[in-house]
C-alpha cells in the first residue's frame, strides 16, 4: 500500500512539473507573438537582494519581457527534482499476495 501511495505521488510530480514546462511554453509563444506584431511600450524594472545584487532592465518591450520570464519559468521546472526517490529491489523479494484471505488458493494460468 506505501508503494502504490509513492508511485502516485511519484506520478502526480512527473505531472505537476511536466504542466509547469507547459505553462512555460505557452507564455513563451504569447511573448514571441507579442515581439512579432510589435506592441509598443517599454518596461523598466530594478531588482535587488541582500543589498549585493542589483539587476536593472531598460527599455525592454512587452514581448521579450514576457520571453525572459518564460525562460525563467522553464529552466526552473526542467531543473526541478522529484521530492521522491524509489529504490529498485528484485521482482521475486514483492508479495503478490493481494487477497485478505490467503488461506483458499485459486487455480490460474497466472500464479500471483
Amino acid at each position: 500500500m506505501i508503494r502504490l501511495t509513492l508511485s502516485t505521488h511519484v506520478c502526480s510530480s512527473h505531472l505537476l512539473l511536466s504542466c509547469g514546462i507547459l505553462v512555460g511554453l505557452a507564455f513563451g509563444f504569447l511573448g514571441f507573438s507579442l515581439f512579432l506584431v510589435g506592441v509598443k511600450g517599454q518596461i523598466d524594472t530594478e531588482l535587488s537582494a541582500e543589498n549585493r545584487y542589483k539587476v536593472q532592465i531598460a527599455r525592454l518591450s512587452a514581448g521579450l519581457f514576457v520571453l525572459l520570464c518564460s525562460t525563467i519559468l522553464i529552466g526552473i521546472y526542467a531543473t526541478r527534482s522529484l521530492p521522491v526517490t524509489l529504490s529498485q529491489k528484485p521482482t521475486s523479494e514483492f508479495d503478490y499476495n493481494f487477497s485478505e484471505n490467503s488461506n483458499t488458493k485459486k487455480s490460474s494460468k497466472y500464479n500471483l
